[in-house]
C-alpha cells in the first residue's frame, strides 16, 4: 500500500484507493492501517450491521449502549473503517436557509433551517433572539422558499443549546 509499519503514534502516507479510483490518504495507528473512510451505520437493539467498504463482507456486530463512534476491523481483509453509530429511529435531513419562526405572541423571527425529520425540526437563532422562546413554548415555522417543506403544524420546543434550538412536532 506505500505505507510502512512504523511504531509512532501516527504516520500518514497517499495511497491509491482502486475501489473508488481515487486517492486516500493512509494512516498508521500503532501498526493498524485505517482508511480515510468515515461511514454511517444504523445501530438497533445494540446491534450493528456493518459492511466492509474495500470487499463488500458482512456482519452483526454487538455495540455497547452510548458508544457513538467505533474503529471496526473487517474480518476478511483486515481493514479498518471508522463507524458514526446513528441510534436514531427516524431518519434526520439536513437542510439549511433562512425560515420564519413566529411565536404565539405574534413575535416573527428569522431563523436558520439546520435539519429536519419526520418528529421535528432544528434550527439556529441569533443571540439577540433566544431570550424571545423559551422551553415548552408553542411556535409556528413558515418556509418562504418552499411551503411543501414545513407544513403548518405547531411545534412545541423541546429543548435549547446555545443557538441550536430543537422542536417536535405537536400531535
Amino acid at each position: 500500500m506505500g505505507t510502512t509499519k512504523n511504531e509512532s503514534l501516527l504516520t500518514t502516507d497517499i495511497s491509491r484507493d482502486f475501489h473508488v479510483n481515487t486517492y486516500v490518504k493512509i494512516s498508521t495507528i500503532q501498526g493498524y492501517y485505517c482508511m480515510g473512510k468515515t461511514l454511517t451505520f444504523q445501530v438497533a437493539n445494540n446491534k450493528m450491521f456493518f459492511k466492509c467498504y474495500g470487499c463488500k463482507s458482512k456482519r452483526m456486530i454487538s455495540i455497547p449502549p452510548g458508544l457513538r463512534t467505533r474503529l471496526m476491523r473487517c474480518h476478511k481483509c483486515g481493514q479498518i473503517t471508522r463507524c458514526l453509530l446513528n441510534r436514531r429511529v427516524y431518519s434526520r435531513e439536513s437542510q439549511s436557509g433562512t425560515i420564519l419562526l413566529r411565536t404565539i405572541d405574534g413575535i416573527e423571527i428569522p431563523v436558520n433551517l439546520h435539519d429536519l425529520s419526520a418528529l421535528g425540526v432544528s434550527f439556529d437563532l441569533s443571540g439577540r433572539d433566544i431570550a424571545k422562546i423559551a422551553v415548552g413554548r408553542e411556535i409556528y415555522l413558515k418556509c418562504s422558499w418552499n411551503p411543501m417543506l414545513l407544513s403548518q403544524k405547531r411545534y412545541i420546543v423541546k429543548s435549547i443549546k446555545g443557538q441550536r434550538v430543537g422542536a417536535e412536532v405537536q400531535h
